[in-house]
């Protein structure tokens, strides 16, 4: 039995015993643990400074991608369960998903010429439909990068079921040419099957640009997050920081843990020794004798200006491509 759609109830609700045993319910949380022998999850919130526990039992769903830290969407059987915490839930879990993936602008349409053209038409009709003085500057920015990353998904979705659609036409070209090509070779023919192995190639190529840069999108939002990136990251690093032996000051050699913390030591604190006096009348006229440049008033003044146009985009032209996006997905090529 589902729940009534578009029905939710908050962990605090089903903590609190308002839930009766056995009803279908649905609630979400954020994964804090999980573990796969025992296929069991817990799933948090926190609310009013009190922090609310869920357990999930997880085995009809495995296997799952499990992200700890993310937000999970659970739907299930309400099941009080005894523990030794004061009160424990369970809930036989039917469907779940993680957050979805942040949207990031693919630099290689720009490429397409057919695209910019879109792209720019699109730009001039929000702009001067929705420009007006009753709305700020602000409001509209953001109403128009709303707009525009849904005419690129669109257009995106669009140009992707072309570029599979020909792939697949290619493809049975391809092998007609093959039949053709065993029962009367010919170099005709075996020209026009190289001209279609090389647009199917391609058009392949294209879409492992794509997939190449998803994958640098993924690493770079999750490099530094509990998970099995991260994860692997540190197993592959310690191994490689990892010290079996090191040279002491008299040219010798020791693989003894406490004599290369000893040589660590000693190499560090001679680095950071500092060999100036502790006079600070000496350091007072050091000090007093060196020259510093000082910015003239008109410096200071033209400093103070606020910021023209064409210094934003000379900053905006001078950044590196390929960077990552900001929240927004946007890249610096666009």
């Amino acid at each position: 039995m589902l729940p009534q759609p578009g029905v939710f109830h908050f962990l605090w609700e089903i903590c609190s015993g308002t839930v009766n045993e056995g009803s279908a319910v649905r609630t979400f949380g954020r994964l804090t643990d999980y573990d796969a022998e025992i296929s069991k999850a817990d799933l948090s919130v926190h609310h009013n400074s009190i922090d609310y526990h869920l357990r999930v039992l997880t085995s009809l769903v495995e296997p799952f991608e499990v992200q700890i830290g993310a937000k999970y969407l659970v739907l299930g059987e309400m099941e009080t369960t005894t523990d030794h915490a004061p009160l424990k839930l369970s809930i036989k879990l039917m469907d779940t998903f993680c957050t979805t993936r942040q949207w990031r602008f693919n630099p290689i349409l720009l490429q397409d010429q057919d695209f910019v053209k879109f792209i720019k038409e699109q730009i001039d009709f929000f702009f001067s439909t929705n420009t007006t003085d009753e709305v700020s500057n602000g409001t509209v920015w953001d109403a128009f990068k709303a707009y525009i990353r849904g005419q690129i998904i669109s257009y995106s979705a669009g140009l992707k079921r072309r570029i599979n659609n020909e792939i697949l036409l290619l493809v049975d070209k391809i092998k007609e040419d093959d039949k053709k090509y065993a029962i009367s070779p010919s170099k005709e023919l075996y020209k026009h099957k190289v001209e279609l192995q090389l647009e199917h190639s391609l058009l392949l190529t294209s879409l492992i640009e794509n997939q190449l840069m998803r994958t640098r999108s993924d690493f770079c939002i999750h490099s530094d997050k509990s998970g099995k990136l991260l994860a692997n990251q540190l197993k592959f690093d310690s191994v490689k920081r990892q010290i079996t032996k090191i040279r002491k000051q008299d040219d010798t050699f020791t693989v003894d843990h406490v004599g290369i913390n000893q040589t660590f030591q000693e190499f560090y604190t001679s680095l950071y020794h500092s060999d100036f006096p502790h006079d600070s009348n000496f350091m007072h006229d050091f000090l007093s004798k060196l020259s510093f440049p000082k910015l003239s008033p008109e410096d200071c003044l033209s400093l103070e200006t606020s910021i023209s146009e064409e210094e934003i985009i000379t900053a905006i032209s001078s950044l590196n491509s390929g960077k990552a996006p900001g929240p927004d997905g946007f890249t610096v090529e666009f």
